[in-house]
């Protein structure tokens, strides 16, 4: 978003999942996923990209309350007030400054996972493969848990000090995701630009390989910063997503990495809660009929009225503090469309037969189950895998089908609850459902670095 404040600097939990020494990897949990399991479908992973912690389905909420001083900043108040826990929270940090330890460690607390906007606000000069980004990075991933990582956001603005030079940026950027890759894989990183301007944006984007979710803020205001005189053409959340949402939707998960609408505005000195209700309407139910493929929307919950530096306190975004939109927030956010809790297809670490899974393709998160391909269960059951054309698979002496639930044992047929899917030109089985029918163990336990 525009900088009209002075920047305050300052992960997939389960509900039942809390802080533990950071010194432990956090991983997902096994009583996650209940034993009966609805039908995932080839059309469910239509769209789909398997990023790091990408729902198949649903949005995660995410918030921003570093500013939000009447419920005194606290992760769990504004739970409370909203009457849902929310997935991620995020806080704003200089590239120079440490890794926010204390603030990760309550965010996790609070079954939550952070989103942190790093901001080289002197200049892409400092970004170098050095201590500092090492050690940063190293911190990030000691904590084992999902982290999104979103690197100078807003470049795509002359008032970013990162701004002007798309070459640079995308060298420093890859070295960013670079130093991630090697010293903290537990982290996701986010591209996030700002809704305008929008013609040199494709110019900044570092390439699919460099990153996991692509962001947008997008604000809601009806003035143009404080001037009666020059009212905003556009407020619409979803058309000033739109151009992001049309050229990276369909390869990656779309990152609301900040949003709000104003209920107050210094232009005319008026109240508008009205026009406030009426765009979390818009965002959030909108979301659900229309974009199936934004995946993240953080809520800026700040009164910059008062929190704001001089000569920029213009405008009220808060949620939580006034009753009425409070009540529309909160009464559209309970749908199950909103998620509370991040899909971690990352920090995974199960037993099959008391031997480890490991993953060389990334593991499909569905709601009630993990679907694994064909190749890593092979492995961890140490049986051979061939591939018998026709959609069918022999996984030693089983044999099973694309979309069929009957798996075969010698030519006998076992009734399953699910089948195999076909994503990406592999094949990807239920993994807890299948245990049942193939009698192997599981567990999901956690695992020290």
């Amino acid at each position: 978003m525009i900088n009209f404040m002075k920047r305050i600097l300052h992960f997939f939990l389960a509900g039942f999942l809390f802080y533990l020494p950071v010194a432990t990897v956090f991983l997902l949990g096994l009583l996650l996923f209940p034993a009966t399991a609805s039908a995932l479908t080839q059309e469910d992973l239509s769209g789909y990209t398997n990023a790091k912690y990408e729902p198949l389905k649903g949005t995660y909420l995410g918030a921003y309350i570093d500013q939000a001083y009447w419920i005194k900043r606290d992760i769990n108040a504004f739970n409370e007030r909203t009457g849902k826990k929310h997935a991620s929270f995020f806080r704003y940090a200089s590239y120079g400054q440490p890794f926010p330890e204390k603030w990760a460690e309550e965010v996790i607390a609070a079954g939550a996972v952070p989103q942190i906007a790093w901001e080289p606000n002197k200049g892409l000069e400092e970004v170098r493969d050095d201590e500092y980004l090492r050690k940063f990075a190293r911190r990030a991933g000691e904590f084992g848990v999902p982290i999104f990582l979103r690197f100078a956001s807003e470049m795509n603005g002359d008032w970013c000090a990162y701004s002007g030079d798309t070459d640079l940026y995308i060298e420093k950027w890859r070295l960013v995701h670079k130093v991630m890759e090697e010293e903290a894989p537990n982290v996701a990183m986010v591209w996030t630009v700002f809704t305008n301007p929008q013609h040199n944006i494709l110019s900044y984007y570092p390439g699919d390989d460099y990153v996991d979710w692509v962001g947008v803020n997008v604000y809601s205001v009806l003035f143009y910063n404080a001037n009666p005189e020059t009212p905003s053409q556009v407020w619409d959340p979803h058309e000033l997503m739109e151009f992001v949402y049309e050229n990276f939707g369909e390869r990656k998960p779309i990152h609301i990495s900040e949003w709000a609408a104003m209920n107050y505005t210094v232009a005319d000195g008026k109240d508008h809660g009205d026009f406030a209700r009426e765009m979390i309407r818009r965002m959030y139910e909108g979301t659900r009929e229309e974009k199936p493929r934004v995946k993240a929307i953080y809520y800026f919950d700040a009164n910059i009225m008062e929190t704001a530096p001089e000569g920029r306190r213009i405008r009220d975004y808060s949620v939580s503090r006034k009753e009425e939109i409070l009540q529309t927030y909160r009464h559209i956010i309970q749908d199950d469309f909103f998620l509370s809790t991040i899909h971690d297809n990352v920090n995974i670490y199960i037993e099959v037969n008391e031997k480890s899974l490991l993953f060389k393709h990334r593991p499909i998160i569905d709601v009630e189950e993990i679907y694994v391909s064909a190749t890593d269960l092979a492995g961890a059951l140490g049986r051979g895998l061939s591939w018998l054309g026709g959609g069918k698979v022999r996984l030693g002496e089983w044999e099973m089908a694309i979309g069929q639930k009957n798996i075969y044992k010698n030519g006998k047929p076992v009734k399953t609850g699910l089948y195999p899917l076909l994503y990406k030109g592999r094949t990807y089985l239920p993994l807890k459902d299948f245990s049942i029918a193939m009698d192997y163990s599981l567990s999901f336990k956690k695992s020290d670095p």
